[in-house]
């Protein structure tokens, strides 16, 4: 097995990473009761600790917070995202771009893709672009 040493987001053969990509698609409901996580700040100071070895966040964190923390906290920049203010399948669209994510410094990219709802096909159309920019 191949193991991706060289990469920033690989630690002693690990990765962990510390996704707080999830309170645009979920909102603020799920996270009742752990308030200090949701303020941004105290999650990129958690995403500093040694055993972190990127931190998942969407564009608006990024650009907003990133630029603070980007000489101790790799960045795994989270294209796609949608809300839970609809009713129905999951739809999840990028909203920026790898070019975008690389001039911020991102060390990786994130995308999500629901498989078995109605919006799949979509999904995948959208991810082509991203797909093939990434290569």
């Amino acid at each position: 097995m191949q193991y991706l040493t060289d990469s920033p987001l690989v630690r002693n053969d690990k990765t962990l990473v510390l996704a707080h990509d999830h309170g645009l698609e979920h909102g603020p409901k799920q996270f009742s009761g752990v308030e200090e996580r949701l303020d941004p700040r105290e999650v990129f100071e958690m995403a500093t600790h040694d055993a972190v070895t990127a931190l998942a966040v969407g564009k608006g964190l990024a650009e907003t917070y990133y630029p603070s923390y980007e000489d101790d906290v790799n960045l795994l920049a989270k294209l796609n995202g949608g809300s839970d203010l609809w009713m129905g399948d999951p739809y999840s669209p990028h909203n920026w771009s790898v070019e975008y994510a690389a001039e911020l410094g991102a060390d990786a990219i994130g995308y999500t893709i629901y498989p078995g709802v109605n919006k799949e096909p979509e999904m995948f159309e959208d991810f082509r672009p991203v797909q093939e920019a990434a290569r």
